[in-house]
């Protein structure tokens, strides 16, 4: 019974390369993968095409704004407020950036309108066309923001009033 050294025949199954199931476990792991990046960049705001702009409203106060508020138009949905930033000059304000849907008319007068979609509901920014329609609106352009009455400035005024009252 003669021993033989199989070192170097073990060696060139090794350099050959992976086989078919080493191929599949790697495509099992690295689609999710792939996957999952694309939901979370899509959830963040990011598109995937060119078919959506940035805007921004200045607004004075951001109580009820922050990020992934719905943008709309009639109700229909335009789009999400992706960032928020303060801007210190020359007082202390807001600048929201919309990223919104090209494809919509909309006109540099347009009016930005935050309000609750309901009593007790979640905000939602309400894009309004003028009357008077002038130039489109750009990729870039700031809107001026517009507070609607929300549920604490009402119960705050009830407030001051039945305090006067008594």
């Amino acid at each position: 019974m003669k021993l033989q050294f199989k070192g170097r025949e073990m060696i060139g199954r090794v350099r050959q390369g992976l086989g078919r199931i080493e191929y599949r476990v790697g495509l099992f792991v690295l689609v999710p993968a792939v996957v999952i990046v694309l939901f979370i960049l899509i959830k963040l705001g990011y598109s995937l095409s060119a078919s959506t702009m940035d805007v921004y409203v200045k607004v004075n106060s951001i109580t009820s704004l922050k990020k992934g508020t719905p943008v709309q138009i009639k109700g229909y949905q335009l789009g999400r407020v992706v960032d928020v930033k303060p801007l210190f000059k020359p007082a202390l304000h807001f600048i929201a950036t919309l990223r919104i849907k090209k494809d919509i008319e909309l006109y540099e007068d347009c009016a930005a309108i935050i309000t609750n979609q309901n009593v007790i509901g979640d905000p939602v920014v309400e894009l309004r066309n003028p009357e008077k329609k002038g130039a489109f609106l750009l990729e870039g352009d700031v809107i001026e923001g517009i507070e609607s009455g929300s549920i604490e400035d009402i119960m705050t005024k009830v407030n001051t009033l039945l305090t006067e009252v008594t």
